[in-house]
C-alpha cells in the first residue's frame, strides 16, 4: 500500500493488511498535489501509528531554531 520503504511505513502497512476494506473511509477523495487535483484512496489510520515530520513547512521554524 505505502511506497516508502521504512519500519513506519511496513507498521502502516500491516495495520491496513490487518483491517481489510473497513480500515478505508472514502473510497476516493480529492487532493491537490503539486497543484493539481489528484484523488487519492483515503484510510483511517489510529493516532498512535502517526508522527510528526520536522521537514514539514509547518514545522519550519522549530527545525531553523534546532
Amino acid at each position: 500500500m505505502v511506497e516508502y520503504n521504512s519500519k513506519r511505513a511496513e507498521t502502516m502497512d500491516a495495520y491496513l493488511d490487518s483491517q481489510g476494506e473497513s480500515a478505508m473511509v472514502y473510497e476516493k477523495f480529492p487532493l491537490e498535489v503539486g497543484g493539481r487535483l489528484e484523488e487519492h484512496t483515503v484510510y483511517a489510520i489510529p493516532t498512535s501509528l502517526l508522527t510528526y515530520n520536522i521537514r514539514n513547512g509547518r514545522f519550519a521554524i522549530d527545525l531553523c531554531r534546532a
